[in-house]
Formats: C-alpha cells, sequence, structure tokens
C-alpha cells in the first residue's frame, strides 16, 4: 500500500481535469436550445469528464480508508472519527456517480429530437446544483480528520485546526 496516499492526489487531479475538460456550461436558467446545442456539440468531452469523475470518486473511497487507517493508528485514533472519515469519502463518491449518471443522461438526450425542452431544462438545473453531497463529504472527511489530528495532538497541530475548524488548543 505504498501508493495509497497517491488516490488522493489522482482523485482531485481526476476532478479538476474533467471539469476543466466540460468547460464553461450553460447557466442554470439557459434556455433549452441553449443547453441541446452545448451537450450535443461537447458529447466527447462530456463523457470523457464523467468518466474521469466516476474514477475520482472510487479514488477518493480509497483515498478516505488509506486516511482513515492511518489515523487511526494515531495515539487516539481507536474513537469512532475513522468511521466518519470513510463516510466523507463515501458521500463525495456518491455525489460524483450520482451527478455524473444526471449528467450522462443530459449528453444522451441533448441529440435526441423526442427528448422535451422543459425535460432538458430540468436536468441541467440538476446538473448544476448537484453539488451539496460532494462539498458535504469533503467537509465531513475535513472536519473527522481535523479532529482526530487536533485530539492526538501531533504535529502539526495547526494542520488539524484547519481540517476542523476546531478552537482547542493542542
Amino acid at each position: 500500500m505504498r501508493f495509497a496516499p497517491l488516490t488522493g492526489l489522482l482523485a482531485v487531479l481526476f476532478t479538476v481535469v474533467a471539469f476543466l475538460l466540460i468547460g464553461d456550461t450553460p447557466s442554470v436558467d439557459a434556455p433549452a436550445d441553449e443547453v441541446r446545442t452545448f451537450y450535443a456539440d461537447h458529447e466527447a468531452q462530456g463523457l470523457w469528464s464523467l468518466f474521469l469523475l466516476v474514477v475520482a470518486g472510487a479514488l477518493f473511497v480509497f483515498f478516505a480508508a488509506f486516511l482513515a487507517r492511518a489515523l487511526h493508528q494515531s495515539p487516539v485514533g481507536n474513537g469512532w472519527l475513522h468511521h466518519v472519515i470513510v463516510a466523507g469519502g463515501v458521500l463525495i463518491a456518491a455525489g460524483f456517480w450520482v451527478g455524473s449518471s444526471i449528467a450522462l443522461a443530459l449528453v444522451d438526450l441533448a441529440d435526441e429530437a423526442a427528448a422535451g425542452n422543459d425535460t432538458l431544462q430540468a436536468l441541467h438545473a440538476l446538473s448544476e446544483d448537484f453539488f451539496i453531497p460532494f462539498v458535504a463529504g469533503v467537509a465531513v472527511m475535513l472536519l473527522a480528520a481535523g479532529l482526530t489530528v487536533v485530539r492526538a495532538a501531533v504535529s502539526p497541530c495547526h494542520a488539524g485546526w484547519a481540517g476542523s475548524l476546531s478552537p482547542s488548543a493542542c
């Protein structure tokens, strides 16, 4: 498991590349014709972007498991916070996977004449605003990891504060 820490770096890299690849999508209130045109014109980039997000989701789970194990082995890591770290990683992945499924439906329907404008606009609005599970997962994972670091009083303690926003002293 020498390469386990790299799963976090790869997850972030794949996420950044995925969002750069798809580019600037239409605004949430864009007309259906603009939404249809964008996803039809960017089908290949959209599919590659979704693939990268699916892989990034899996990598976040592996990184969360690695981080949880590493912090569980700390002097005070035998509590329950390592489980919360894994839960955060799973929440990140679930957010990516559900969001990718919504975006896949958009890419699939964009060139279908039978897809109604209301359907495309609704899917696009969901796709644009479906970020809460990802953000919540990151927050949960960082909070649990930060609290574990602060509780363990390991150096650098300020890194634990940054993750947990905990005012407790090391």
